[in-house]
């Protein structure tokens, strides 16, 4: 493991340990079930909370094929990109798409212990006007339909594309989009007669596909692949698929 830095714990005070600070090393907290981190998580004085995400840009109208793999977590904010159907230039992807550094990794001297990965879609009733390279809303304004169903566009979205993260060439978890729900999404809908919103997750009981933490260090390799299980689909309204890996980072700190 390349970032040895410890993780510092509250514990009592005693005489012995005026501060009650005890320290627990990365190599016996990797592979740890979550039930167990959990039970001691909320006195770790030497962490935040983290979300790295990453994302593809699938454009409405054309096919998507399951020769179209995407790989994600392999280029960072200040680098090109493509749309993963289309192909189109994605000069840079920006913060919108995803906030790892050069190459995908984790700015140096991060460690990183993963609890989830969530894959986060959510798709509005109304079509904006109009999309940019990137897939953002750039006139929100709706372009009116009565053919084009976000519930279905959702459900191939979620149903038809398989995450695999690999650690290395190691696959270590895999399934299709809608086994990673997301917890975040909005909620409330107003606007127009037609307004609403469909999304992968949230407000619904969050199932976890990881059982264990895994710890994650700059200049570790890994990423996360998107793939359809299906031999070809054509959705039609564009999508943001945001793939976040939540946990937490631990930061420095005298001890």
């Amino acid at each position: 493991m390349k970032n040895t830095q410890p993780l510092v714990i509250q514990g009592p005070k005693t005489p012995a340990n005026p501060s009650g600070l005890q320290v627990l090393s990365l190599d016996e907290v990797s592979g740890m079930p979550l039930g167990q981190f959990y039970e001691f998580a909320g006195r770790i004085v030497n962490v935040d909370n983290a979300n790295y995400y990453d994302s593809a840009v699938v454009i409405a109208g054309t096919a998507y094929t399951q020769s179209q793999k995407k790989v994600l977590f392999t280029k960072g904010k200040s680098e090109a990109d493509a749309t993963v159907n289309t192909a189109a230039a994605i000069a840079e992807k920006g913060e919108f798409l995803t906030n790892m550094i050069t190459g995908g990794e984790f700015e140096g001297g991060t460690t990183f212990l993963m609890e989830q990965i969530a894959v986060d879609i959510s798709l509005t009733s109304e079509i904006p006007t109009t999309y940019g390279s990137r897939g953002q809303i750039v006139a929100p304004n709706y372009t009116a339909s009565t053919t084009v169903s976000a519930a279905n566009n959702l459900k191939a979205y979620t149903e038809q594309i398989e995450l695999q993260f690999l650690r290395n060439e190691d696959i270590k978890h895999r399934g299709l989009l809608r086994f990673f729900p997301s917890p975040f999404g909005f909620s409330g809908a107003f606007g127009s007669p037609n307004s609403g919103f469909v999304q992968n997750g949230y407000g619904i009981p969050t199932w976890n596909n990881l059982a264990r933490v895994r710890v994650l260090a700059s200049k570790d390799r890994f990423s996360a692949v998107l793939q359809p299980v299906v031999e070809t689909w054509t959705p039609s309204m564009t999508a943001i698929i945001r793939v976040c890996l939540l946990g937490k980072v631990i930061k420095s700190m005298a001890v």
